[in-house]
């Protein structure tokens, strides 16, 4: 099963850290958020060029990925909330969308 990720996500960070370097580098973490809090996280490197934006502490990135998993949950109507993790390990802010249908990877 293949999960696609697109979308545009508006970063700050503190210290322009933000480099697609192999599993070193920049990965993007999804989050599931309900009343109680997060649900279920989903994280991971991806080496595209999207992640790639040296010396940026602001910004927008194009999220255009996918992910082969072996099973996955779907949730409807949910918040996700995404967080670009630099090469350094420090989060960004964490913008958040609403959308109608999330798959959950799992066994990937």
């Amino acid at each position: 099963m293949k999960i696609y990720f697109t979308g545009k996500v508006n970063f700050t960070g503190a210290d322009g850290d933000i480099r697609s370097t192999g599993p070193e580098g920049a990965r993007i973490r999804f989050m599931i958020e309900s009343q109680a809090g997060i649900d279920f996280a989903t994280e991971f490197s991806d080496y595209g060029s999207y992640l790639n934006k040296p010396g940026q502490t602001s910004g927008t990135i194009t999220i255009d990925t996918s992910l082969t998993t072996g099973f996955a949950l779907t949730s409807r109507d949910v918040t996700i909330a995404v967080t670009l993790i630099d090469a350094a390990g420090n989060p960004s802010n964490v913008p958040r969308a609403k959308v109608t249908q999330w798959s959950i990877p799992l066994l990937w």
